[in-house]
């Protein structure tokens, strides 16, 4: 157990430091130094995703792993696409230590977000927007995207909606990857591995792979 402990108090600022401290408001930092991100641990999921493609992160939070993302997939072209505001209010839910039990400004994550991804983004084309995922896809010309990441609200209803409109907006062979992948009953992400699941078992993709650090894969057929 302490070398758990040991593992995150040390990870969390590498994670921060890598991505930028962009503000120095209290309780932004709190949210980032005091809860595990697993930005590192997440980042080799990147290394599956074509160079040089257009792609997606749908849910972008404060915008830490965008900066992988950006660094590591080297899009041409990008798209950054979170609720923040339109979905919480000026506040997000108390989801403990990850929003500061409730302190924690949608806008102050946006515009975190928008600095990082601006440090990071280089020669890419980048859209930053604030819209509901399936709103956005939908208004997405099919077979655009060479590649997603999906890390919104982990339900089953939401999840299965994304996936079903990726199948048309992903090019053919387009790769889908995400996080918090549990296939636990009763867990409350648990109803993302249903839906992916299910739309595995109708053809329309099919499974890469499922990694450590709650990472998972699949592509268009």
């Amino acid at each position: 157990m302490v070398r758990k402990a040991f593992k995150l108090a040390i990870n969390t600022p590498l994670d921060l430091l890598r991505a930028g401290i962009v503000s120095l408001d209290p309780v932004l930092l709190r949210t980032e130094l005091f809860a595990s991100h697993r930005v590192r641990e997440r980042q080799f999921i990147t290394d599956m995703l074509p160079k040089g493609g257009v792609g997606a992160e749908i849910g972008v939070f404060t915008g830490m792993f965008s900066t992988v993302l950006l660094d590591r997939a080297c899009p041409r072209e990008i798209y950054f696409v979170d609720v923040w505001w339109k979905e919480f209010g000026p506040r997000y839910p108390d989801w403990g230590r990850y929003t500061d039990r409730g302190r924690l400004g949608t806008k102050t994550a946006y515009r975190a977000a928008a600095k990082r991804i601006a440090k990071h983004a280089g020669d890419a084309r980048v859209e930053l927007l604030v819209d509901y995922s399936a709103k956005f896809l939908a208004e997405l010309p099919d077979h655009y995207l060479d590649w997603a990441y999906l890390d919104t609200s982990h339900s089953y209803e939401q999840t299965l909606e994304e996936v079903s409109l990726l199948q048309k907006k992903l090019k053919p062979g387009g790769i889908l990857v995400g996080d918090d992948w549990n296939e636990s009953p009763g867990h409350h992400h648990y109803g993302l591995s249903q839906a992916v699941n299910e739309v595995l078992a109708s053809g329309g993709f099919r499974l890469i792979g499922l990694y450590p650090s709650k990472q998972w894969a699949i592509a268009t057929s």
